[in-house]
């Protein structure tokens, strides 16, 4: 760097005007190592941005999907999302939710608010099932459940 310095300013270089220069340097520009340490920091820091907003994704979705569960008056959000399968639906959005929504309703109604859930009778007894006489025993003697 000095004879550049020199060749440019010919004799009438200093050593304190080469010092100053130099220093003038470390100020301007930084050397190449250090630059390539900090652009490999900032690619792990995209990376964790990346990261991030994809998770934030993730969230957000399933938080429409919940919702959707919600209005569409569904009583056990968990089970619903799991006969979902967000994963297979996150492409085609909120329309596709709802689109497996109504099918889930028609087929699985009784996990949705105002659809009841299909009574089982003992074969060839025409009486309802076990459960459903205990609840009537109780309701006589004023236990309720």
């Amino acid at each position: 760097m000095e004879k550049s310095w020199k060749e440019w300013m010919g004799e009438r270089c200093t050593p304190e005007e080469l010092i100053q220069f130099e220093e003038e340097l470390e100020r301007e520009f930084v050397p190449k190592a250090k630059l390539e340490q900090v652009m490999e920091k900032l690619e792990r820091e995209k990376e964790k941005v990346r990261k991030a907003q994809a998770e934030l994704e993730q969230v957000k979705f399933e938080a429409v999907a919940e919702r959707l569960i919600l209005q569409a008056g569904g009583r056990n959000v968990t089970a619903i999302k799991a006969l979902l399968n967000l994963e297979e639906l996150r492409q085609g959005g909120e329309e596709a939710v709802r689109r497996k929504l109504e099918e889930i309703k028609e087929q699985e109604g009784y996990l949705f608010v105002g659809l009841t859930a299909p009574v089982f009778y003992a074969t060839g007894t025409g009486v309802g099932c076990a459960s459903h006489q205990e609840d009537v025993l109780r309701n006589a003697f004023g236990l309720g459940r």
